[in-house]
């Protein structure tokens, strides 16, 4: 029992490792010591260096990987992708992708940068897109060509067209859009697939400074969608990894 106990300390502390899980790291760690001192009863004090081999190995996994997972949450944060097409194909539902706190440093995001925000009506959700203007910037779309202080805003190779009719302003904001003038400390944001995009700043509007999150700067790996809980899912888990979505954005 000890022996298994132990074993499965070491997985947690590897998984921990891995998915960089403060809630693993605890988890080895716990069930290290429990293991430990199940060898030696003596009022459950811990006796580290009189343990089960395995259980040692797994509090010392369970230790670094809370170091680790502690540093890399406060560094870093990991965003999937969720039915949102506005990325695409740069970003596809499924990825997940690492995020920079202070990728932007002190100035802030710049022009074309790509930017990972909260939705200002609904901070939990979490999207991707790029900065096309700042504040007090003027931005004007016409016929789907964007214009950013009177000058024509250029296309990187990433932005994507799927419907060349052009839509009026009463219709919808996809292909004309303004003259809107950007507030002070905010940022008007375009998705590259611009015309299947349902949340940018043609539809939200400009989104201020206290949402952003940082900057997308590299996809770890494909989940694929969503999917409800099953025991075959469990033993799947891995298995439905497509890492060779693995890049640097």
């Amino acid at each position: 029992m000890q022996k298994l106990l132990g074993f499965i300390s070491i997985l947690l502390g590897l998984a921990a490792i891995i998915w960089m899980s403060p809630v693993f790291s605890i988890a080895a760690i716990l069930l290290a010591i429990l293991t430990i001192n199940m060898s030696r009863y003596r009022g459950y004090k811990f006796k580290f260096s009189q343990g089960n081999p395995s259980a040692r190995k797994g509090f010392v996994l369970g230790c670094i990987a809370l170091v680790l997972s502690i540093v890399y949450l406060l560094v870093f944060k990991s965003v999937i992708v969720t039915g949102e097409s506005g990325m695409e194909n740069l970003l596809i539902r499924g990825d997940k992708v690492l995020v920079l706190r202070k990728g932007f440093g002190d100035e802030g995001p710049r022009y074309n940068d790509l930017v990972t925000f909260r939705l200002p009506l609904n901070p939990k959700k979490i999207l991707i897109s790029r900065c096309v203007a700042m504040e007090y910037d003027t931005v004007r779309i016409i016929d789907k060509d964007v214009y950013v202080n009177g000058r024509p805003y250029p296309n990187l190779s990433s932005i994507k067209f799927t419907d060349f009719q052009s839509l009026p302003s009463i219709v919808s904001n996809r292909d004309n859009f303004g003259p809107y003038e950007v507030p002070k400390d905010s940022y008007f944001f375009l998705s590259d697939n611009r015309d299947e995009a349902q949340r940018d700043s043609r539809n939200i509007g400009a989104v201020k400074a206290m949402y952003l999150i940082g900057k997308p700067v590299y996809v770890l790996y494909n989940q694929g969608p969503p999917r409800k809980f099953s025991i075959k899912r469990l033993f799947s888990i891995f298995s439905r990894y497509d890492f060779s979505r693995s890049g640097k954005i």
